[in-house]
């Protein structure tokens, strides 16, 4: 879908929010201070809501299919495409209004792209800018991969069994994103730990030059919190025997379910968090070890920003399984009780 705008700024930045770094605290904090971003900066955070993910829509082989446009009750490709042009028709509208010297798009959808969907999206913005820089944030393997683990059983991707592991694609992403953006591609380190978590919002508004601003926080922030492990089985087990997706893979929207899910999260359980074994941190370490070098060499000057993030030695050996059969007759109580406790408040 090709539009030709009415005016074009000097810069577009491209906020390429890998899964689980921060994205959701960053967007919704420039969301809320798209006023102070424009008239003190003039930078203009495109409209939309804080995640811009029908940029992706208007380029998208199969918009219909998308999650996004599924959300807002649209099956049908027409509708699909409706929903862009709306889209782009508002954007552009506010392009003509404050005629920008930056734009600042952010979504996390576009790690999900095509490569011809990405060269789609570029030759769209291309009209909008005369010049497109990135910035990426990649996250330490180790807490990545739990946390990421925990959003798919959060989102319905996965259902139990499931065994926490390395999850990969962080790199594969990095790397797509280069072929579209060449050198003019940031990428930035996301600590996810206790105590070497990134601030978000201070290294971003560093990157790009502006003076840092507060962070704010609404309910989908709060809907990311990590869940714990009694928490994850529930859900885990839950997705089971009500899938999020079809046979197809295609996300079906239901009222229904997302009330049942929201239920569940809200649960009063004394949860613990889940952690990795010694044995599965080796593991990851191996399997990222060229991962974490591409990076650290490309990127962050050598310096070991990742490889020497965590010692195996403090971690413990212990089964890492979600799925009923993996809890304590303890943790089963839990889930019962409080279970029952909810139809009791809800009837």
């Amino acid at each position: 879908m090709e539009r030709r705008a009415v005016v074009k700024a000097r810069k577009l930045i491209l906020h390429l929010g890998l899964a689980k770094t921060g994205t959701t605290v960053l967007q919704n904090s420039l969301h809320a201070h798209r006023s102070k971003l424009m008239s003190d900066h003039g930078i203009l955070f495109a409209p939309g809501g804080p995640n811009h993910y029908h940029f992706q829509t208007a380029v998208s082989e199969a918009p219909e299919r998308l999650v996004q446009v599924r959300r807002e009750g649209i099956a049908t490709p027409m509708d699909a495409r409706k929903l862009a042009t709306r889209f782009l028709s508002d954007f552009e509208e506010e392009l003509l209004a404050h005629q920008p010297q930056t734009i600042l798009i952010s979504s996390e959808y576009f790690s999900s792209m095509s490569q011809d969907e990405l060269a789609a999206l570029m030759t769209l913005l291309a009209g909008y800018a005369e010049e497109i820089v990135g910035i990426l944030y990649v996250r330490d393997p180790w807490s990545f991969s739990i946390s990421l683990m925990q959003q798919w059983i959060r989102d319905g991707v996965l259902a139990a069994p499931i065994k926490f592991g390395y999850a990969s694609g962080q790199v594969e992403a990095v790397r797509l994103f280069e072929t579209m953006l060449g050198d003019r591609l940031v990428v930035r380190p996301y600590l996810g730990m206790k105590g070497r978590r990134t601030r978000i919002i201070h290294d971003f508004c560093q990157t790009i030059g502006i003076p840092e601003f507060p962070e704010v926080a609404d309910e989908t922030t709060q809907s990311n919190v990590s869940i714990g492990r009694i928490k994850s089985t529930m859900i885990a087990e839950f997705n089971c025997i009500w899938p999020q997706f079809d046979a197809e893979g295609t996300f079906v929207h239901s009222d229904a379910r997302d009330l049942a899910l929201h239920t569940l999260l809200a649960q009063p359980i004394a949860d613990y968090p889940i952690e990795h074994s010694r044995h599965q941190l080796r593991i990851i370490r191996t399997m990222a070890k060229d991962d974490m070098a591409y990076l650290e060499e490309r990127y962050f000057g050598n310096s070991p920003v990742f490889s020497s993030y965590v010692d195996d030695d403090k971690a413990k050996d212990f089964p890492h399984e979600v799925c009923f059969e993996s809890l304590p007759p303890a943790d089963l109580v839990a889930i019962s009780r409080t279970s029952i406790e909810a139809l009791a408040r809800n009837r």
